[in-house]
Parts: structure tokens; sequence; C-alpha cells
């Protein structure tokens, strides 16, 4: 199988802001006197297309600066990261809706940040409103639609784009059993497509039944479970 996603020797760790307590402090001391805080430690990970790894450990251990630093939002502070084609961050959804626009213009503006043209994103754009019937709302503004409907339309933008690699951040915690249903269809259908699924969640339900492995990152570590049951 075609490596996607490889991560050798990865390690990420933060300045302590207790050691920087001004400006000038911060621009004349030596970087190496810093508090360094690990986060992540050493990893080694490989995913190959059609894959589907789930990752799961305690809030704070580093599971989402490891989501960015696949998806190139974080660099690490050590080691090296190779991935084999764009990657779609559904996770930066919530951070790119500006709630006073209306519903038209976030989804062209999440559909430019999945890597769609303004002229794809208005062809399909009807075809989306029908399938979550929204018909009537593109107009409306963002902020009148629930969390829930807006990872349900992030969903619907993903599977438009090309990008082998997905990133799923508690994407699926936010929606009802009906949007559960349809984003573990999706997954499924990525990974028959060829592409790699990498998804972060405290629902162990959902990583059984969608993980061909399970990773659980403890103490920013990495450590493989033989399967995810």
């Amino acid at each position: 199988m075609t490596e996607l996603v490889t991560l050798q020797g990865v390690s990420k760790h933060f300045r302590s802001s207790q050691a920087r307590p001004s400006l000038v402090k911060w621009l004349t001391t030596p970087r190496s006197e810093f508090q360094q805080i690990p986060v992540l430690k050493d990893l080694f990970l490989r995913v190959s297309a059609g894959e589907c790894v789930g990752i799961v450990g305690k809030n704070g251990g580093g599971k989402s600066t490891l989501l960015k630093i696949i998806a190139g939002i974080s660099q690490p502070s050590s080691g090296t990261l190779k991935v084999a084609g764009e990657v779609l961050p559904i996770f930066s959804w919530e951070a790119c809706i500006i709630e006073d626009l209306e519903v038209r213009d976030n989804l062209c503006l999440f559909g430019a940040l999945c890597g769609l043209s303004s002229s794809r994103i208005a062809g399909f754009l009807p075809q989306l409103a029908k399938a979550e019937g929204i018909e009537g709302r593109l107009n409306d503004q963002m902020r009148t639609f629930s969390p829930g409907m807006r990872a349900r339309l992030a969903l619907r933008l993903a599977d438009y784009s090309e990008a082998p690699i997905v990133l799923l951040d508690e994407v699926l915690s936010a929606g009802d059993a009906e949007f559960r249903r349809i984003c573990s269809l999706k997954m499924k259908e990525w990974k028959e497509r060829g592409r790699a699924v990498i998804h972060v969640s405290h629902d162990m339900n959902l990583i059984e039944s969608l993980s061909d492995r399970c990773l659980h990152l403890t103490e920013g570590a990495l450590v493989e479970l033989t399967a995810p049951e």
C-alpha cells in the first residue's frame, strides 16, 4: 500500500509563557534558557492509502497538536514529516466560520481551503443544499445554524475535495445519530477510494467500528493497540 503519511522521530515542545514575562527579556534571552514543555515525544507513524487510523487519549495529551503537525499548521520541534498529497483538516472548519456572513459565503470560503475552485463550488452548491435540506437558507447568516449542521456541511464539502489525506478531530461528536451514520458511511467510502483517514475521538464505539488501527497517545508517546477492540 502507498504510504501517505510518515512521521519519523517527531517531537513537539512549547516554551513556557512563565519564562518570558516581558518582551525585552523574550528578545534578549537565549532560547536555550527558556523552559521547554514537551507535548509529543519521538513519534513514529505510517498511514497508508485506504487506511483509517483512530487516535485516543486524555484531554491535553497532544492529539490535536499531532493533527496540526500532519496538516502543516504547526511545525515539529524535531523529526521529519512526509505527506504524499494534500491534507484536508476538518477540525479547522469552526475556526474558519464568520458568523455574520451568509451560509453560501462560508461554504465558498471553506471550499477554497479544501482546494476547490469557485466555479466548482458554484456547480455543486445547489446539489449540496438539496441533500442537506437547506435550499432556502443559503442566504441566512451562519450563526443561525447549529454546530451539528455546520459539521454536516463541512463533511459534505470534504466529500467533494480530492485531498488524499483527511484529518478529523472530534467531528463526529458534534452531530446527531443520523449525522454519525452518514459520517461513518462517508469514511468507509473514503477508504474505498484510497483516502487515508486519521480521526481523534473520545467515543470508543466509533473508534472500534471505523478504525483499522487504534493508537493511544499517552504522555506524548504513541502506543499502537493490537486491534481497536
